[in-house]
C-alpha cells in the first residue's frame, strides 16, 4: 500500500473530473460533501460483483463537485477492470493468480485542503509475499507520471 500525496491538485482534478485519464477504472463508490453530501454506491443494481464504469458517471459526479466552492471532503474509490488486471499479473513476476486478487484499487480523498491517492490490494487467499502490491504501486505511480501530475510519496 502507497500513499501519494498529489501536489498539482488543479491538474489532478482536471484529469479525475474532465478527461478520460481515469475513465477505464470501474468506480466502487464516491462521496462528495459539499453544501449537502452525496453517495454513490457504484455496484451494479442486481450484481454485487460488478461495478459501474467510471466513464460512465464522470459528468454527473463533475456537477456535483463543479461550483465557486471547494467541497469540504471528497472520496473516490476507483477499481481496476478484470482485464486491466489480469493483463498486469500476466505482465509481472507476480506469483499469484488473477482468481487470487480481488480487486487492485485506488483510493482518492480530498479532505482539509490535501489530495492523497491511496493504492490497495484485496486478495481472496493468505499471503506474505507483497509482489502484487509493490506492482501495483509501480503501477499507479507510472501513470500519475505518465499525466504529468506532480506528487509526493508518503512513508
Amino acid at each position: 500500500m502507497q500513499s501519494f500525496r498529489i501536489t498539482d491538485v488543479k491538474g489532478f482534478m482536471a484529469a479525475l473530473l474532465t478527461k478520460d485519464a481515469f475513465d477505464d477504472f470501474l468506480l466502487v463508490e464516491a462521496t462528495v460533501h459539499n453544501r449537502i453530501a452525496y453517495v454513490i454506491d457504484g455496484h451494479m443494481a442486481g450484481d454485487e460483483k460488478s461495478c459501474i464504469p467510471y466513464a460512465e458517471v464522470r459528468s454527473l459526479i463533475f456537477d456535483m463537485i463543479k461550483g465557486k466552492q471547494t467541497p469540504e471532503f471528497f472520496q473516490f474509490v476507483l477499481q481496476l477492470p478484470p482485464d486491466q488486471k489480469e493483463k498486469l499479473i500476466d505482465d509481472s513476476d507476480v506469483v499469484l493468480q488473477a482468481a487470487d486478487v480481488l480487486s487492485l484499487s485506488m483510493n482518492i480523498r480530498y479532505q482539509n485542503g490535501e489530495l492523497t491517492v491511496m493504492t490497495g490490494t484485496s486478495l481472496r487467499i493468505f499471503t506474505v509475499d507483497r509482489s502484487l502490491e509493490k506492482q501495483w504501486d509501480q503501477w499507479v505511480r507510472s501513470r500519475l507520471n505518465a499525466m504529468n501530475l506532480a506528487f509526493d510519496e508518503v512513508i
